[in-house]
């Protein structure tokens, strides 16, 4: 149900606000799973999702996840909306600073 995984994206946000990261992780990770059975592995929603994702990971200093996340953001975006979308410019600024993370 995408109204699910939405409100589950939108939860996380707030868990994450205030520094609760292990369950923001927990939400968003049902979420991304929720939105690849309901739309698939190439759609604007997943990447967002994966983004999210990926940041949380880093506020847990899960490095290798959140570069995996977040790469495969990057490139979805690339390949849905193009390099000069503002969403694959930001998936790319995450990107860059996970690599120097790591």
């Amino acid at each position: 149900m995408p109204q699910l995984a939405t409100l589950e994206n939108n939860l996380a946000l707030v868990y994450e606000a205030l520094g609760d990261y292990e369950k923001a992780a927990e939400l968003l990770e049902k979420a991304l799973t929720s939105d690849l059975k309901n739309f698939g592995e190439d759609h604007p929603v997943v990447a967002s999702r994966q983004l999210n994702l990926g940041t949380v990971y880093i506020d847990i200093k899960y490095y290798d996840k959140a570069k995996d996340s977040i790469e495969s953001a990057y490139n979805l975006f690339l390949k849905l909306l193009g390099e000069d979308h503002p969403d694959t410019r930001l998936a790319r600024d995450w990107f860059i600073k996970v690599n120097g993370l790591l």
